[in-house]
């Protein structure tokens, strides 16, 4: 795998979501010329809401993303101000006011769907159809790049097969109004399932919601005042770190033992400063929440009254703690280490709790004519309508097998996106983190791929040997759920192995003599994608440094410390994180198992609590 010839090549994008437009974007950046196609009206992929399609998979009314805009914004495009969660319209707005400002429309062809692309010669023939006139033409590329995501077609499970009833897709599903008044059974779980588990419930005279496993769920507001994403710290990082992957997790620290004890200093002076001027003294706590230049915020991420909602109208309470926490618990997930998969969105634990939406985990045995049996031998009869919420079949029908044998295996592919057999064909936005925004991972993936195709920067000499490493690592990182393969288990680690072969990384002993405040901001609180721009091509520092001060705390600073501690002595201090959390869970397995059993024997899942 040699290094591509430099100077300005002609690149094929195929899909203007989210990720082809930010790619459009930073092959733009290198010099490249760029041709986008997406069968769309409008830039935004399963953002642009068409109701009259109905083979749509796009978005439904009265949803918000489960991610706020510091994650799911560019770094090249960060939102002002403190974190917000957008509403999917909000967000298509965005998309499209960002293919304005950059001036990218001139390079999408929107209405033109790609029918074919085929290998001929060192490059990629393309064939598109425009699919308001029929009309067919073909141009020949240098790179073909995919990014038309994995919502293809909705996945339907077989145990329902035998089902006389409705059947209703995820991808078709526009509002509750459908369902009023009827009995209806949802399957399956993510973050679309816990918003429509909960519209759902408000308007059918019977909504059971059944999973296979507990799912780990983290509200979009966990402490009442900052969003999820603002957990995703550097000094949680250094707990992963401790794990023996330095290949495939390089950067930040650059394995300097020096600079991790540099923090910790950092962590007990940050520790002392509140403990002493807000404890003792009596100051005005800025514990979490803490918006622009330290001032505290007046709403939470959903504008709503802090200190009382854990996610969009659902109340902060102690059943909805222990319910959640049990469910941790009882799926292995409740570790101080990357969890399974999470449903970052809390919106239908106000309905379980008031009994208007059942639950059942374990899963389907059988279905016969309107009735569905579970496996733990309860029933549900007379079922009008099931919902089916287990994701979509990821396909690419334009590529053949001669070109891309794909097995479905995405980290199979370098850093989830370079075909090792051929690197004139990537993919970007088929890498996911378990917690963060896919938009920003696809950008990082973008700017690689552009600069690869430049001759500015190459791949491994054994790039098979680089595979096997990121696939075995992402492989146990993610075990509860390792069939799912655009996961990975961090952000961080994920966007920083990127960072490096780009040249964009932080700059850590840089900043520690010329910006001591801003180091501590990247390692301590939330993590914004604009760090990438610090330094390295096409970097604003100004612009980065004003966007990362404007990220909120998530974590206290008696859990930066535990966390700061825990990273540089994992094996001689105790799992001293493991045991704060430990300590803080609030578990009911009689109340919230709802008939499902434990994913692990009970000493596994105390095992897993303290990250063993």
């Amino acid at each position: 795998m040699g290094r591509p010839s430099s100077g300005s090549k002609r690149v094929a994008i195929i899909g203007c979501g989210p990720c082809g437009l930010t790619s459009v974007k930073q092959f733009l950046d290198e010099g490249h010329e760029v041709v986008c196609y997406d069968p769309n009206t409008e830039v935004g992929g399963i953002w642009v809401a068409d109701l009259e399609d109905k083979d749509r998979t796009t978005i439904y009314e009265g949803g918000y993303l489960t991610i706020d805009n510091k994650l799911m914004c560019f770094s090249d495009d960060q939102p002002e101000g403190p974190g917000t969660f957008s509403t999917f319209v909000q967000y298509e707005e965005y998309l499209v006011n960002y293919s304005h400002k950059f001036d990218l429309r001139k390079h999408i062809k929107l209405q033109h769907k790609v029918v074919k692309a085929r290998k001929a010669g060192a490059g990629w023939d393309v064939t598109y159809r425009n699919v308001a006139t029929d009309e067919e033409g073909t141009e020949h590329f240098d790179m073909l790049v995919v990014s038309v995501g994995a919502n293809g077609t909705n996945k339907l499970p077989k145990e329902i097969e035998g089902f006389e009833g409705e059947v209703c897709m995820s991808g078709q599903y526009v509002n509750s109004k459908p369902f009023a008044g009827k009995r209806v059974l949802l399957v399956g779980s993510g973050e679309s399932a816990a918003d429509m588990s909960k519209a759902i419930s408000d308007d059918a005279a019977a909504c059971t919601w059944s999973m296979r496993n507990f799912p780990a769920v983290i509200p979009r507001v966990p402490n009442a005042y900052h969003s999820t994403n603002c957990l995703t710290t550097r000094c949680h990082y250094g707990v992963q770190k401790s794990v023996v992957a330095d290949e495939v997790m390089p950067g930040f620290f650059e394995d300097s033992m020096l600079m991790r004890l540099i923090f910790l200093a950092g962590a007990w002076v940050a520790f002392w400063y509140e403990f002493f001027f807000y404890r003792i003294l009596g100051r005005e706590e800025r514990l979490n929440g803490m918006a622009v230049d330290g001032r505290k915020r007046k709403l939470d991420p959903f504008g709503q009254e802090l200190g009382k909602y854990i996610d969009y109208d659902t109340l902060a309470s102690p059943d909805a703690k222990s319910l959640i926490d049990t469910w941790a618990y009882l799926g292995g997930n409740a570790s101080t280490l990357q969890p399974g998969f999470l449903i970052k969105n809390a919106v239908f634990v106000t309905n379980v709790l008031n009994g208007k939406l059942k639950v059942n985990i374990g899963g389907i045995m059988k279905c016969e004519g309107k009735s569905v049996t579970f496996k733990d031998g309860t029933k549900m009869d007379d079922i009008d309508t099931i919902m089916v919420c287990i994701g979509f079949k990821t396909e690419f029908p334009f590529l053949n097998k001669d070109d891309f044998d794909f097995c479905g295996d995405f980290r199979k592919l370098w850093k989830q996106s370079v075909y090792p057999k051929d690197p004139t064909l990537a993919f970007t936005g088929f890498a996911r983190p378990i917690s963060g925004g896919v938009p920003v991972c696809a950008e990082m993936t973008a700017r690689v791929l552009a600069r690869l195709l430049s001759g500015k920067c190459s791949l491994p000499k054994d790039v098979y040997g680089a595979i096997e490493k990121d696939r075995t690592f992402q492989r146990y990182a993610c075990r509860h759920n390792c069939d799912i393969t655009p996961l990975i288990t961090s952000q961080l680690a994920f966007m920083d192995g990127l960072a490096v072969v780009i040249g964009c990384q932080v700059q850590t002993w840089e900043l520690l003599f010329a910006d001591p405040l801003l180091l501590w901001r990247t390692y301590a609180w939330g993590f914004n994608p604009a760090q990438y721009r610090l330094f390295g091509p096409h970097s604003n520092y100004k612009s980065a440094r004003k966007a990362c001060f404007e990220m909120d705390r998530g974590w206290s600073a008696l859990k930066v410390l535990l966390l700061s501690i825990d990273g540089v002595m994992p094996v001689v201090c105790p799992r001293l994180v493991g045991l704060h959390k430990r300590a803080n869970l609030s578990i009911d397995v009689e109340r919230w198992s709802f008939g499902g059993k434990p994913r692990y024997p009970e000493e596994v899942l105390q095992q897993y609590v303290m990250a063993n």
